[in-house]
């Protein structure tokens, strides 16, 4: 029994590893929607008209500054607004990797089914903690294009917490307590992450799978609550946690937005006007690139599907109906992937387990005791100290405390010769930019809900594709200077790049491998050379 323990410490320790491996790297968020949440973040926290402003407009760029905008995470916002301010951009990295690695964490611990009694403390433990290890890591593979800080951290972390509680046994006489508890939880989750929906969703189907058994009156199927009682006792139960889903719906208008805010994830996936790869089904983005984390999708979506089917295992209707729902929303688009892989780790693996080890070997050591545990501590150690994400098509930055700093010298070049005027920006770097240079409004920032629908088939596509739509618009805005991420892939920009480099009115004064800075050739901005030459400060192909 003492080697068993040690195998499963070795077990955990590696697992813990392997997680502080992916999550301690160097965050690259900051040129992405960090650097925005910042902001946001700061404005809020001082309030008056400022806090006005970051809640409920697009103050943030001059095109639309009065468009009307829901801050569904501004509660994230404050939180890593605080977390930089105390502890800068190494706290915010350590606060990210604690967030994810509880959700990972509990996630491992509901796959366990501590809840459900001492079995982890049994000799069978050992296999079932190398399942659902083998069961989280494939979720992580999953989610490695989502594990920066994001507000949706928060989300995933709730998410595994709420899926946990509905799923664990406890007395029906603490159901009032577990309503407040559903309640409060939403409220606290409205407010960080409009990724409540899921909550909520969750919880209505536990209510409807709990109501439905209560119903049917079998013993088999009444769920987590409860004991043996009359039809009527039951019926009762069941509408009390009907109630407790009402509840944690309404609780949802507890929001700066209200209604609105509550609403929102009816309105959030509509037509922007500009593509958003997260918003993409998996079937669109495998044209494009590798995806090896949609296979991984498909292939634990069919073994799941083929053992609720074919298994001996006692089946739970709360587990096939989340599974039923979740696995829907990746189809839809794939930052709902996540969701899915938080649920199948709990829901897959006690059916694994009753494949691998039947009920007549419960109380001896099988053949897969010794091997399937030892396997699992080598590939956890070999991917951590190599690739933590093997599966999945992700790159990752380098395992430290920094952010990304490739935008960090055309910053300081701005910041070194006082640009006036109006600024042009593309999509990908608006959000960095309100955090790098906040006294420069941007055209264009990360936030498509935030601009009508026309802002980006009739502006800001158009003026790339089109040297008489770019003139128009800069002229009618008087931009002066534009800061470009040369990282933008969108044809549009392609294009825009080939038409700028010859257009007689911009000159380039600023480029890297990353960044690139121009001026109006007759504008307010003089870093034109008497000899007609802009002053260049990098080369294209420099480091």
């Amino acid at each position: 029994m003492e080697n068993w323990n040690w195998t499963k410490l070795l077990l955990i320790f590696s697992f813990l590893i392997f997680l502080g491996s992916l999550l301690l790297r160097q965050e690259t968020a900051i040129t992405q929607d960090l650097g925005r949440h910042l902001r946001l973040g700061e404005m809020i926290t001082a309030d008056g008209e400022a806090g006005k402003c970051a809640l409920y407009s697009n103050c943030l760029t001059y095109t639309y500054p009065d468009y009307p905008f829901i801050n569904h995470h501004w509660g994230s916002e404050v939180i890593f607004y605080l977390v930089h301010k105390w502890s800068g951009f190494s706290g915010i990295i350590v606060f990210k990797t604690i967030i994810l690695g509880l959700t990972f964490i509990v996630t491992l611990l509901h796959s366990l089914e501590l809840n459900k009694g001492p079995a982890f403390l049994k000799r069978p433990g050992l296999l079932w903690l190398a399942i659902a290890v083998s069961l989280v890591f494939f979720s992580v593979q999953m989610m490695a294009d989502r594990l920066t800080t994001r507000p949706e951290i928060f989300g995933y972390f709730l998410f595994s917490i709420l899926f946990w509680m509905l799923n664990s046994s406890f007395p029906k006489r603490l159901l009032s307590l577990f309503l407040v508890f559903c309640s409060l939880l939403i409220i606290l989750w409205v407010n960080l992450h409009i990724s409540f929906v899921f909550g909520l969703i969750l919880i209505w189907i536990w209510a409807g799978s709990q109501l439905l058994a209560s119903l049917r009156g079998s013993d088999s199927d009444r769920g987590n609550l409860g004991d043996r009682h009359a039809p009527p006792r039951r019926t009762r139960l069941g509408l009390a946690m009907t109630a407790t889903a009402a509840a944690s719906t309404m609780a949802t208008i507890f929001n700066p937005s209200g209604l609105r805010g509550t609403l929102m994830p009816l309105s959030i996936l509509k037509d922007y006007g500009y593509t958003i790869v997260e918003n993409m089904n998996p079937f669109f983005l495998t044209a494009f690139k590798p995806q090896p984390e949609y296979w991984i999708y498909i292939i634990l979506l069919i073994t799941t599907i083929f053992l609720f089917l074919f298994s001996s295992a006692k089946k739970n209707p709360f587990h096939l109906l989340t599974f039923l729902t979740f696995s829907l929303f990746p189809l839809i688009a794939v930052r709902h992937l996540p969701f899915f892989a938080l649920v199948i780790s709990p829901i897959l693996a006690p059916l694994l387990f009753s494949v691998l080890k039947g009920p007549a070997l419960l109380s001896k050591a099988g053949p897969y005791d010794a091997h399937i545990p030892i396997l699992t501590i080598g590939f956890l150690l070999l991917t951590a100290f190599t690739n933590p994400i093997p599966l999945a098509y992700a790159k990752l930055p380098p395992i430290n405390l920094s952010t990304d700093s490739r935008h960090d010298q055309a910053i300081e070049f701005v910041k070194q010769n006082n640009f006036q005027g109006p600024m042009w920006n593309n999509y990908d770097i608006g959000s960095f930019l309100e955090w790098a240079i906040p006294e420069h409004k941007t055209f264009v920032d990360g936030r498509p809900e935030a601009f009508p629908v026309g802002f980006f088939k009739k502006t800001y596509i158009p003026m790339q594709e089109s040297q008489k739509k770019w003139d128009e618009v800069t002229a009618a805005n008087d931009i002066q200077w534009v800061f470009a991420a040369l990282t933008d892939a969108t044809p549009w920009f392609t294009k825009w790049w080939q038409m700028i480099q010859n257009h007689q009115g911009w000159k380039i004064v600023y480029i890297d491998n990353y960044s690139t800075i121009l001026i109006r050739t007759n504008g307010k901005n003089n870093l034109i050379e008497p000899q007609g030459k802009a002053r260049l400060l990098k080369t294209l192909n420099s480091d």
